[in-house]
Protein backbone atom coordinates (compact mmCIF):
# COMPACT_ATOMS: atom_id res chain seq x y z
CA UNK A 1 0.00 0.00 0.00
CA UNK A 2 1.43 3.49 -1.25
CA UNK A 3 -0.45 5.94 0.83
CA UNK A 4 -2.38 9.07 -1.62
CA UNK A 5 -4.66 9.73 -3.79
CA UNK A 6 -4.98 7.19 -6.63
CA UNK A 7 -1.19 6.93 -6.44
CA UNK A 8 -1.19 2.64 -6.57
CA UNK A 9 -3.86 1.11 -5.41
CA UNK A 10 -6.56 3.96 -6.60
CA UNK A 11 -9.44 1.53 -4.48
CA UNK A 12 -7.44 1.42 -1.15
CA UNK A 13 -6.20 4.77 0.97
CA UNK A 14 -5.57 4.75 5.06
CA UNK A 15 -8.94 6.37 5.52
CA UNK A 16 -10.22 2.87 4.03
CA UNK A 17 -8.21 0.92 6.47
CA UNK A 18 -8.52 2.37 9.25
CA UNK A 19 -12.89 1.93 8.78
CA UNK A 20 -12.26 -1.60 8.71
CA UNK A 21 -9.92 -1.83 11.78
CA UNK A 22 -9.83 1.13 14.52
CA UNK A 23 -12.78 -0.28 16.01
CA UNK A 24 -11.68 -4.03 16.58
CA UNK A 25 -8.07 -2.78 17.30
CA UNK A 26 -5.90 0.05 18.23
CA UNK A 27 -3.16 1.10 15.19
CA UNK A 28 -0.27 3.01 15.38
CA UNK A 29 1.98 5.00 13.13
CA UNK A 30 5.85 5.49 13.82
CA UNK A 31 6.39 7.42 10.50
CA UNK A 32 4.83 10.76 9.33
CA UNK A 33 1.51 10.52 7.99
CA UNK A 34 2.79 11.45 4.65
CA UNK A 35 1.27 14.49 2.58
CA UNK A 36 -0.37 13.01 -0.06
CA UNK A 37 -2.78 10.76 2.30
CA UNK A 38 -5.74 13.19 2.46
CA UNK A 39 -8.56 10.65 2.58
CA UNK A 40 -8.54 10.72 6.32
CA UNK A 41 -8.84 14.85 6.95
CA UNK A 42 -11.84 15.13 8.30
CA UNK A 43 -12.63 11.66 10.10
CA UNK A 44 -9.20 10.69 12.08
CA UNK A 45 -6.17 12.81 13.45
CA UNK A 46 -3.44 10.87 14.43
CA UNK A 47 -2.16 11.96 18.27
CA UNK A 48 1.52 11.67 19.80
CA UNK A 49 2.21 8.39 21.29
CA UNK A 50 5.92 8.27 22.38
CA UNK A 51 8.02 8.56 19.34
CA UNK A 52 4.71 7.28 17.37
CA UNK A 53 1.58 8.33 16.63
CA UNK A 54 -2.33 6.79 17.95
CA UNK A 55 -4.99 7.00 15.26
CA UNK A 56 -8.55 8.31 16.85
CA UNK A 57 -11.25 9.46 15.37
CA UNK A 58 -12.09 13.51 15.06
CA UNK A 59 -12.85 14.63 18.11
CA UNK A 60 -12.97 11.43 20.27
CA UNK A 61 -10.02 12.46 22.33
CA UNK A 62 -9.52 15.86 23.88
CA UNK A 63 -5.83 16.97 23.09
CA UNK A 64 -4.54 18.25 26.23
CA UNK A 65 -5.69 15.66 28.31
CA UNK A 66 -4.55 12.96 26.15
CA UNK A 67 -1.55 15.17 26.16
CA UNK A 68 -1.39 15.61 30.18
CA UNK A 69 -2.74 12.31 30.99
CA UNK A 70 -2.43 9.60 28.79
CA UNK A 71 0.19 10.24 26.37
CA UNK A 72 3.06 8.05 27.18
CA UNK A 73 6.52 8.84 27.35
CA UNK A 74 10.33 7.60 28.14
CA UNK A 75 11.53 7.24 31.70
CA UNK A 76 14.91 8.38 30.84
CA UNK A 77 15.93 7.45 34.08
CA UNK A 78 15.00 4.09 34.45
CA UNK A 79 15.70 3.59 30.21
CA UNK A 80 18.36 5.26 29.46
CA UNK A 81 19.33 6.09 26.03
CA UNK A 82 22.51 5.63 23.85
CA UNK A 83 24.82 8.23 24.98
CA UNK A 84 24.84 10.36 21.70
CA UNK A 85 28.48 11.64 21.99
CA UNK A 86 29.93 7.99 21.56
CA UNK A 87 27.76 7.33 17.79
CA UNK A 88 28.10 9.44 14.38
CA UNK A 89 24.68 10.67 13.40
CA UNK A 90 23.32 7.58 10.58
CA UNK A 91 23.89 5.22 13.62
CA UNK A 92 20.68 3.71 14.67
CA UNK A 93 21.58 4.61 18.40
CA UNK A 94 21.86 8.40 17.59
CA UNK A 95 18.88 8.03 15.76
CA UNK A 96 16.88 6.02 17.94
CA UNK A 97 18.43 8.87 21.40
CA UNK A 98 17.31 12.06 19.34
CA UNK A 99 13.68 10.27 18.64
CA UNK A 100 13.25 9.91 21.96
CA UNK A 101 14.87 13.16 23.37
CA UNK A 102 12.20 15.42 20.81
CA UNK A 103 9.03 13.31 21.40
CA UNK A 104 7.84 16.19 23.48
CA UNK A 105 8.77 18.53 20.48
CA UNK A 106 6.52 16.25 18.70
CA UNK A 107 3.54 16.98 21.70
CA UNK A 108 4.21 20.44 20.92
CA UNK A 109 4.03 20.54 17.49
CA UNK A 110 0.50 18.54 17.61
CA UNK A 111 -0.53 21.72 20.00
CA UNK A 112 0.28 24.01 17.94
CA UNK A 113 -1.55 23.03 14.62
CA UNK A 114 -4.22 22.48 17.14
CA UNK A 115 -3.92 25.71 18.20
CA UNK A 116 -3.19 27.80 14.64
CA UNK A 117 -6.46 25.70 13.48
CA UNK A 118 -9.10 27.43 15.61
CA UNK A 119 -11.11 30.38 14.41
CA UNK A 120 -10.06 33.79 16.01
CA UNK A 121 -13.18 33.31 18.33
CA UNK A 122 -11.72 30.67 20.02
CA UNK A 123 -9.13 32.47 21.75
CA UNK A 124 -9.13 31.24 25.08
CA UNK A 125 -9.08 27.93 23.87
CA UNK A 126 -6.52 29.25 21.31
CA UNK A 127 -4.36 30.49 24.13
CA UNK A 128 -4.72 27.26 26.02
CA UNK A 129 -3.39 25.38 23.48
CA UNK A 130 -0.39 27.70 22.76
CA UNK A 131 0.41 27.41 26.61
CA UNK A 132 0.51 23.94 26.59
CA UNK A 133 2.74 23.91 23.62
CA UNK A 134 5.11 26.02 24.94
CA UNK A 135 5.15 23.50 28.71
CA UNK A 136 5.68 20.75 25.86
CA UNK A 137 8.55 22.18 24.19
CA UNK A 138 10.04 23.58 27.22
CA UNK A 139 10.84 20.06 28.81
CA UNK A 140 11.61 19.24 25.20
CA UNK A 141 14.54 21.33 24.85
CA UNK A 142 15.78 20.91 28.46
CA UNK A 143 15.62 17.31 28.15
CA UNK A 144 17.73 17.70 25.08
CA UNK A 145 20.14 20.77 26.12
CA UNK A 146 20.75 18.70 29.69
CA UNK A 147 21.30 15.09 28.20
CA UNK A 148 23.64 16.36 25.41
CA UNK A 149 24.98 19.43 26.91
CA UNK A 150 29.36 17.89 26.07
CA UNK A 151 28.50 17.03 22.81
CA UNK A 152 25.67 19.74 21.68
CA UNK A 153 23.59 18.46 18.44
CA UNK A 154 23.81 22.28 16.74
CA UNK A 155 21.13 22.11 14.74
CA UNK A 156 18.67 20.46 17.01
CA UNK A 157 19.42 23.27 19.94
CA UNK A 158 18.83 25.54 17.11
CA UNK A 159 15.82 24.41 15.72
CA UNK A 160 14.02 24.53 19.00
CA UNK A 161 15.71 27.91 20.34
CA UNK A 162 16.10 30.34 17.72
CA UNK A 163 13.07 32.43 15.97
CA UNK A 164 11.82 29.88 13.31
CA UNK A 165 8.41 28.77 12.73
CA UNK A 166 6.96 26.61 15.67
CA UNK A 167 10.55 26.93 17.75
CA UNK A 168 10.65 28.25 21.24
CA UNK A 169 11.51 31.68 20.18
CA UNK A 170 8.21 31.95 18.06
CA UNK A 171 5.91 30.45 20.38
CA UNK A 172 7.81 32.92 23.31
CA UNK A 173 6.27 35.38 20.76
CA UNK A 174 2.91 34.58 20.21
CA UNK A 175 2.48 34.34 24.03
CA UNK A 176 4.23 37.40 24.63
CA UNK A 177 1.91 39.50 22.04
CA UNK A 178 -1.21 37.39 24.20
CA UNK A 179 -0.12 38.82 27.51
CA UNK A 180 1.18 41.68 26.73
CA UNK A 181 -2.26 43.14 25.70
CA UNK A 182 -3.76 41.58 29.10
CA UNK A 183 -1.31 40.65 31.40
CA UNK A 184 2.03 42.93 31.79
CA UNK A 185 3.47 40.77 34.40
CA UNK A 186 3.73 37.72 32.48
CA UNK A 187 4.65 39.25 29.27
CA UNK A 188 7.51 39.70 31.23
CA UNK A 189 7.91 36.64 32.93
CA UNK A 190 7.57 34.93 29.22
CA UNK A 191 10.03 37.11 27.80
CA UNK A 192 12.46 36.40 31.00
CA UNK A 193 11.85 32.85 29.94
CA UNK A 194 13.20 32.95 26.56
CA UNK A 195 15.93 35.12 27.62
CA UNK A 196 16.79 32.76 30.03
CA UNK A 197 17.33 29.57 27.24
CA UNK A 198 18.61 31.66 24.58
CA UNK A 199 21.40 33.44 27.36
CA UNK A 200 22.06 29.45 28.14
CA UNK A 201 22.22 28.20 24.85
CA UNK A 202 25.06 31.45 24.04
CA UNK A 203 26.90 30.95 27.10
CA UNK A 204 27.53 27.28 25.72
CA UNK A 205 28.43 28.02 22.19
CA UNK A 206 29.83 31.22 22.68
CA UNK A 207 32.97 29.82 20.30
CA UNK A 208 31.23 28.52 17.97
CA UNK A 209 30.58 29.31 14.43
CA UNK A 210 27.18 28.67 14.43
CA UNK A 211 27.01 32.25 16.69
CA UNK A 212 27.95 33.54 13.63
CA UNK A 213 25.39 33.60 11.21
CA UNK A 214 22.39 36.59 11.03
CA UNK A 215 20.11 34.67 12.98
CA UNK A 216 21.80 35.10 16.19
CA UNK A 217 22.39 38.91 15.39
CA UNK A 218 18.84 39.24 16.43
CA UNK A 219 18.75 36.78 19.48
CA UNK A 220 21.95 38.88 20.56
CA UNK A 221 20.00 41.88 20.49
CA UNK A 222 16.97 40.85 22.13
CA UNK A 223 19.10 39.80 25.28
CA UNK A 224 20.05 43.02 25.52
CA UNK A 225 16.62 44.05 25.85
CA UNK A 226 13.39 43.72 28.29
CA UNK A 227 11.27 43.23 24.82
CA UNK A 228 10.79 40.45 22.54
CA UNK A 229 9.47 43.31 20.10
CA UNK A 230 12.89 42.82 17.88
CA UNK A 231 12.20 39.27 17.31
CA UNK A 232 11.12 38.58 14.01
CA UNK A 233 10.30 34.84 12.72
CA UNK A 234 12.45 33.12 9.93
Amino acid sequence: YKPGPNVSYPFYNLKMFLDENLDRYPIYMCTQVPEAETSIKGYYEAYPFGICKKFFKVNEVDPIDWIDNHMPSVDLDKFPIPDVDRYEPETWEYTLAISILESEGKASNFLWNKAVQLPDNQSALKLKYFEKCWERLEASYKNIFDRVERGIISENIKYYITPQEKSMGHLALILYSYYKKTDTVMAQHMADKCKYHWQRLVDHQRDSVMLKDNMWNTILMVLKSDDLSHLSIV
